[in-house]
C-alpha cells in the first residue's frame, strides 16, 4: 500500500511539475509588449533582441532641455553635451531616473585632463560609455585616434567607446556628392583600413529624406556592417529635424507637410532596425533646435507644445517607438507622470 502511495505520489509530482512548466513556457511565449501609445497602428513589435536603447543628441544643451527630454519617459540614454565639471547637474538628473549616460568626447580630449575622471568615477553605475563624432571627418589622424580610443578602452575597459561616422568616412559616394561635402577642409578619401578598432559601437548620419533617398541610405548602411568586426555593435540616428538651408536642405523633402519627414525617418529607421542584430540603439539627431545652424527645426520645436511647431503626433510617435525599443532594455527608467 505504502509503495503504491509513493507511485502515485511521483506521477502525480510529474503532472503537476510538467504542467507547471508548460504553463512558464506559455506566459513566456505569450507575453507581449502592448504599447500605451497607438498613434502608429500597425507597429511591429520589437522583434531585435538586442535592440535596447533610444535616445537623443544635444539632450543638456540648456538649463530646461534635458528636463523636457526626462519628461517624455521615451529615452533610457542620455546623449550630454555639456563636459567637464559641468556635467555634475547633467549626471544627477539622470542617475535620479536611472538613466544611461553617453559622455561627449568630441576632439579626443585626454582621458586624464579636463575630462576630470573623479567626476566620472563618481557615476561610473550609470555611464554607458563614449561619444566621439567624425573622427576622420574632422582631421583626427589614424595614430592620434587610436591613442585617444586606445587609451579610454584601456582605462574604462567596461565602456562603450562610441563613433558617429561621416558618410565620406567610409562609403563610396558620387563625385558630385563628394565635391558637395568636401568643401570645409574635410578630407576626400576614406578613413584608412583599422582606423576604428577601438571602437565598440559604430554609427553614421546621412539626413536625407527618406522618400528619395532610401535606396542610397540602405546602401550607406550595408558599407557601415562590411566596415563593422563581429564585436561592433551598430546605431542608427534617425533624422529629427527640418532643414530649410544648407546641405540637409539639399536633401530635405519640402513637398509634406513640416513635421512628417521626422515620423517618416523614425518609422523607418525602426523598421530597418529590426531586420539587424547588430543594431542595438537609436539615436535621433537632434533634440537641440537648429534654426541658428545648418539643421533647422528640429525634435524640441515638435515635442514642446508652446512651440509654434508643436504636433501631438510627432511627439508621440517618439514616445510609441521610444518606449517599445526600451521594453528590451535590462533596466527600467524612473518615469514622471507625464
Amino acid at each position: 500500500m505504502i509503495k503504491k502511495l509513493r507511485v502515485f505520489f511521483v506521477v502525480f509530482v510529474l503532472i503537476v511539475s510538467t504542467f507547471l512548466v508548460g504553463a512558464c513556457e506559455k506566459n513566456s511565449e505569450e507575453e507581449e509588449y502592448i504599447p500605451e501609445l497607438l498613434v502608429w497602428q500597425e507597429m511591429p513589435q520589437n522583434s531585435n533582441a538586442n535592440l535596447k536603447y533610444f535616445s537623443f543628441y544635444s539632450c543638456d544643451y540648456r538649463e530646461n532641455s534635458l528636463q523636457e527630454v526626462l519628461d517624455l519617459n521615451c529615452t533610457n540614454v542620455i546623449f550630454i553635451l555639456k563636459t567637464g565639471y559641468a556635467m555634475r547637474d547633467s549626471l544627477e538628473a539622470c542617475r535620479q531616473r536611472n538613466m544611461k549616460v553617453m559622455i561627449d568626447w568630441d576632439n579626443g580630449v585626454n582621458v586624464n585632463s579636463s575630462y576630470c575622471p573623479d567626476l566620472i568615477e563618481e557615476y561610473d553605475d550609470i555611464i554607458l560609455g563614449f561619444k566621439i563624432d567624425e573622427p576622420w571627418w574632422n582631421n583626427k589622424s589614424l595614430e592620434d585616434f587610436h591613442y585617444y580610443t586606445r587609451t579610454l578602452r584601456e582605462t574604462y575597459p567596461d565602456k562603450e567607446v562610441y563613433s558617429c561616422l561621416a558618410v565620406g568616412e567610409f562609403a563610396t559616394l558620387p563625385s558630385s556628392l563628394v565635391e558637395l561635402m568636401a568643401q570645409g577642409n574635410h578630407p576626400t578619401t576614406n578613413a584608412p583600413p583599422g582606423y576604428y578598432q577601438y571602437c565598440t559601437i559604430l554609427a553614421f548620419d546621412f539626413y536625407c529624406a527618406w522618400e528619395y533617398w532610401s535606396d542610397f541610405y540602405l546602401a550607406l548602411f550595408e558599407q557601415l556592417k562590411e566596415l563593422c568586426t563581429e564585436e561592433q555593435k551598430i546605431w542608427l540616428v534617425p533624422k529629427g529635424f527640418y532643414a530649410d538651408k544648407g546641405f540637409n536642405a539639399v536633401i530635405e523633402n519640402h513637398d509634406d507637410p513640416v513635421g512628417d519627414e521626422l515620423i517618416n525617418c523614425l518609422v523607418e529607421h525602426y523598421k530597418l532596425a529590426l531586420t539587424e542584430p547588430k543594431v542595438e540603439g537609436m539615436v535621433v539627431f537632434a533634440y537641440r533646435d537648429g534654426t541658428f545652424s545648418d539643421w533647422g527645426i528640429s525634435v524640441e520645436n515638435f515635442v514642446l507644445e508652446d512651440s509654434e511647431h508643436y504636433r501631438e503626433d510627432v511627439k508621440q510617435y517618439y514616445q510609441q517607438i521610444g518606449r517599445a525599443i526600451m521594453h528590451n532594455a535590462d533596466y527600467d527608467i524612473v518615469r514622471t507622470d507625464k
